[in-house]
């Protein structure tokens, strides 16, 4: 009798974004287990020491775990976000930095509640503007 072989598929610091994609496996048929959950639960601060909080499923089930789980999460792109252009109307908008001297300024000048606009800039006219 063989040993079974485990691939880790998913890792997070957050133990409930482990959870439920284990459970979206377990029902879709797919048995998988969750590596190094209670030495992050103990100690949190460790999490990224570890590499995290991970998903194991067998190793021939993991190419149907990791499609399963592409069509799950979100995509994650921080830098685009859905604003309408005020010049040309583009709905393809994406969020800037502030630069240190205009962050500086409204700190000492304008107060804190001020940077919490998002800088925007448009991907088709390049127009900036604040949001």
């Amino acid at each position: 009798m063989s040993t079974p072989v485990f691939s880790t598929i998913f890792r997070s610091s957050v133990i409930w974004e482990v959870r439920l994609l284990q459970q979206k496996l377990e029902s879709e048929g797919i048995k998988s287990f969750v590596d190094d959950e209670n030495i992050n639960r103990d100690k949190p601060y460790l999490s990224h020491a570890f590499g995290g909080i991970g998903l194991k499923v067998y190793t021939e089930d993991a190419r149907r775990a990791l499609e399963i789980i592409k069509h799950v999460q979100p995509q994650k792109n921080p830098s685009k976000c859905r604003a309408t252009c005020p010049k040309c109307g583009n709905n393809s908008a994406y969020r800037l930095k502030w630069p240190q001297k205009e962050f500086y300024a409204a700190l000492i000048f304008l107060g804190i509640p001020f940077l919490f606009f998002d800088r925007l800039g448009c991907t088709k006219c390049n127009n900036i503007w604040y949001g």
